[in-house]
């Protein structure tokens, strides 16, 4: 019997990118959480019929590719309920950037993850007493947005946002405290450590490693890219280009990164919840070691497509149904 999968969004509707085409091993639908009605055994959904999304009356899927971001694991709990465990993946998506870090730095691979602190007054400016730069971000993900570089210039400090243009400039302690209590409150956000990036013809650089769940229920390196900053950024979200990693870095190094996400992604699945993919940007610092400067629990698989590569688009869209093919039919 073919299995129907569900993907679940926050809004019904059809994909942005008309990527899926149906295949001869599931059926597919799309839902949003009004969709679910508590006592009612059926959901007014989106099948894919072809490459059209036809509006039907279906039963509950067999097994859920959570899209909608969320803090919680509530939705996914009340699906299961319904459909049975565990067969809603990517639970908790929208990751706490200290979770993640306090776990990485007590893992194997805690020598890739930068010095990581909640954020308090006392504690940022411990840090800032030891004259280090220092990263400011929002504890929940903001897609790269909110990132904030503190540095001492002279007898001065200065604040950054995104680019190297000071946004603020703080001439003694007493400015800088007002300022801070009154726009960072105590656990929103984090302090990391400042890593001096290399650059790439005089611009940084990240490298995106999508890690994905397929078929066999197994974790895979389904999709790799680099996101090449615009002059004067310290952030990489605002892009110049986006390029494959092979234009960047050596094959050794691509493999290295490549181990090293594996390991993440297995490390926080197995303090986070059921994830079936996540994304591990590194940088790399001026001696070329790796560093983790972002876990995402929801990446964004429309970059790929900028890479006008069919076959890693093809890969790191299906793998997500591969695996919820598996856990429909495999689990139960």
């Amino acid at each position: 019997m073919i299995p129907l999968i569900g993907i679940l969004h926050s809004k019904k509707g059809p994909p942005t990118f008309p990527l899926f085409k149906q295949v001869d091993f599931l059926d597919l639908m799309i839902f949003s959480p009004p969709d679910i009605q508590r006592f009612a055994p059926q959901i007014q959904g989106l099948l894919l019929q072809g490459e059209a999304w036809v509006p039907r009356l279906l039963p509950f899927p067999q097994a859920v590719y959570n899209r909608v971001y969320t803090r919680t694991p509530f939705l996914a709990q009340d699906l299961e309920k319904r459909i049975g465990a565990p067969t809603v993946f990517n639970t908790v998506n929208q990751l706490d950037k200290w979770k993640v870090a306090h776990i990485l730095q007590k893992s194997p691979i805690s020598q890739f993850v930068p010095k990581t602190r909640i954020y308090s007054w006392q504690t940022f400016y411990s840090l800032v007493q030891t004259g280090n730069p220092t990263i400011i971000k929002p504890r929940y993900g903001h897609l790269g947005h909110g990132i904030y570089l503190l540095k001492l210039s002279n007898s001065s400090w200065q604040l950054f946002k995104s680019s190297k243009a000071p946004l603020l400039t703080f001439n003694n302690e007493k400015e800088m405290k007002s300022y801070f209590l009154t726009h960072f409150r105590n656990s929103r956000w984090i302090l990391q450590e400042y890593i001096p990036c290399s650059s790439w013809q005089g611009r940084i650089f990240d490298l995106r490693y999508l890690v994905q769940k397929g078929s066999l229920g197994h974790w895979y390196v389904t999709g790799t890219l680099s996101r090449v900053a615009l002059k004067d950024y310290f952030v990489t979200n605002i892009c110049k280009t986006i390029l494959p990693v092979e234009q960047i870095i050596t094959s050794p190094l691509q493999t290295k990164l490549e181990e090293i996400s594996l390991q993440a992604a297995q490390i926080l699945a197995s303090h986070l919840g059921h994830l079936g993919e996540i994304s591990v940007d590194f940088c790399l610092d001026e001696q070329q070691k790796p560093w983790i400067i972002e876990i995402n629990g929801l990446p964004a698989k429309e970059l790929f497509l900028l890479l006008q590569h069919p076959p890693t688009l093809q890969k790191v869209y299906r793998f997500p149904l591969e695996y919820a093919h598996y856990l429909a039919t495999k689990v139960k």
